[in-house]
């Protein structure tokens, strides 16, 4: 008989307890026990020292090539005009005209009688450029209200003789103003020599000619050469004699207006090769062929700004001729000279405003 239990009845038959039934604490001791893994914390990548040293090093030489242009920019700005380089002072919010001119220079006859007067023309709104080559044989007063009267390519020439560039250019454009009804505040002057040196420095240009014509600047026609038509790659001398022959036969080819709309076509491929990026490449090489040779009253930001925002390409031509508003005449000392039709200067101004318009 089993023990009585606290409840007053027999003690429960003991029983072994299976041993699957058992627990037993694990005997791991605070101590000893491994702790659970941290997670790395991934740190960043760092660059090679070689590519910081790179980096730097190529930056440098950024800035110092920076630093070299706007130097050398600069010089050239102040050797080619009295404004500062980087300044400007031309509005071009509004009709903007100016007039580029092309003279033999030093070692020419007659070294600063114009053989090229050309105005660009820009309008800001339409984005549209008109071209104007004025003819040199238009018979005007030189120097404006002397009573004295001469054809207009000596207006330039007359000025730089008397006072220098600066006069030449603004005897030109008052001419030039009065004559087109326009204003025409800037110019820009070129030397044969330095037109050639551009040409050169920029490797040639490519002219399509438009006719099949034999080119002289000699009035015995010698010595000749032929310009076959079509597409031409020219260096500066041929390209010099491209733009100044007019005695040329077959007798289209000649005189004064051919040789202007000619001029107009080789400006055209001048810029277009300045403006693509191959051209770029030949900046310092322009730069050096211009400097002794270019003359303005723009400040070089005004000139490259302008330049580059005319359509040359597609520019509108407002041809003065014979054949338009002017008619052939002689002057009282036996000169060939061009006079307005009429001889009302009115007629040529209103021919302008009405292409400018159109």
């Amino acid at each position: 008989m089993g023990w009585p239990n606290n409840q007053g009845g027999p003690d429960p038959p003991t029983q072994p307890i299976p041993s699957e039934q058992l627990y037993s604490a694990p005997l791991v001791s605070p101590f000893t026990a491994p702790l659970p893994p941290v997670p790395r914390q991934s740190s960043p990548r760092r660059r090679p020292r070689w590519f910081l040293w790179g980096f730097m090093t190529t930056l440098a030489l950024l800035l110092i090539l920076v630093g070299v242009t706007i130097h050398r920019l600069n010089d050239f700005g102040m050797a080619i005009s009295p404004q500062a380089p980087f300044s400007s002072a031309m509005n071009q919010d509004s009709r903007t005209s100016v007039l580029l001119v092309g003279y033999g220079g030093p070692g020419h006859d007659g070294p600063y009688l114009t053989d090229t007067m050309l105005v660009v023309s820009r309008n800001p709104t339409t984005g549209s450029t008109a071209l104007i080559s004025v003819p040199r044989d238009l018979w005007v007063q030189v120097p404006p209200n002397s009573g004295h009267y001469a054809k207009i390519n000596s207006a330039f020439a007359y000025g730089v003789n008397a006072s220098g560039f600066a006069e030449g250019g603004q005897l030109a454009t008052q001419k030039v103003t009065t004559v087109l009804g326009i204003a025409v505040p800037y110019w820009i002057s070129l030397d044969f020599g330095g037109f050639a040196s551009l040409v050169n420095s920029v490797g040639g240009v490519d002219i399509n000619v438009p006719q099949t014509y034999q080119a002289s600047t000699s009035p015995t026609y010698s010595p000749s050469v032929t310009f076959q038509q079509g597409m031409q790659h020219m260096d500066g001398a041929t390209a010099l004699l491209f733009a100044r022959a007019r005695y040329n036969q077959p007798a289209s080819a000649a005189g004064d207006f051919a040789r202007a709309y000619r001029q107009q076509l080789l400006l055209k491929a001048i810029i277009h090769r300045l403006k693509s990026p191959p051209g770029w490449l030949d900046i310092p090489a322009v730069l050096n062929a211009l400097q002794p040779a270019i003359h303005t009253n723009l400040s070089l930001r005004d000139a490259i700004s302008f330049l580059s925002a005319a359509d040359f390409t597609n520019g509108v031509r407002v041809p003065l001729t014979d054949q338009t508003v002017l008619v052939d005449a002689v002057s009282s000392d036996g000169q060939d000279i061009l006079l307005p039709a009429g001889g009302d200067w009115n007629v040529i101004i209103q021919y302008v405003q009405d292409h400018l318009n159109g």
